[in-house]
């Protein structure tokens, strides 16, 4: 008896964190109270319209869920992209020197080089607002965290189930390493959380080992 409720209740959780994909898009959330997507909003109405009255979608409305599905995988995908970069980027910096950027000046050059010229922009981050001066877009942001808790096994661990700790403005991208053996990256998507593969039902990372 025990052992089935068990099994429910990790169904529960399974579907709760890997639903459908048109029921996840709330999709690119506000970042601030002046850069929204408007898609988001016309999604989120007619979301919020079809839960609050159950009836058939029309064509608007699945065409809008159609193109909201469509952007944020767009956007997904760039920033796994980015993701790959930095860590082949890291890579080359840790066969140069030996470590990886150290806090202090070090790292802040790394940061600033990485935004910069690697990253560049924001997948989801509209760049129309700032279309009289493309300067002012945001810079992506990129975060540092030292664990020495990362190993190969506690990646394939977090990739079933990363901790609920794990949230951030969409498109920021976390470097995690535990100082010399090895580098996880990864990306917060629209909804703030690590990006999602709910077909493989894993959150995929950028992953890297060192001899």
């Amino acid at each position: 008896m025990q052992n089935q409720c068990q099994s429910k209740d990790t169904r529960a959780i399974s579907a709760k964190v890997f639903a459908p994909e048109w029921l996840r898009v709330s999709l690119f959330v506000r970042l601030n109270s002046r850069r929204v997507f408007l898609p988001s909003l016309l999604i989120s109405f007619c979301l919020g319209t079809a839960a609050a009255f159950p009836a058939p979608l029309n064509g608007m409305q699945i065409e809008l869920y159609k193109r909201g599905i469509a952007m944020r995988t767009e956007a997904d995908q760039k920033l796994l992209s980015q993701m790959e970069d930095i860590a082949d980027w890291l890579v080359q910096f840790n066969q140069r020197y030996g470590h990886f950027p150290e806090p202090g000046t070090e790292r802040d050059e790394a940061l600033q080089y990485l935004q910069r010229k690697v990253l560049k922009s924001n997948p989801y981050i509209d760049p129309y607002p700032y279309r009289d001066d493309l300067s002012k877009i945001p810079l992506p942001k990129i975060k540092f965290v030292l664990d020495a808790r990362l190993t190969a096994k506690k990646r394939e661990e977090w990739e079933k189930k990363p901790p609920e700790t794990w949230s951030e403005e969409a498109g920021t991208i976390t470097i995690m390493t535990n100082g010399e053996k090895c580098l996880l990256i990864w990306g917060s998507t629209a909804d703030k959380s690590p990006i999602a593969d709910y077909k493989a039902k894993t959150y995929p990372f950028a992953w890297r080992e060192f001899n």
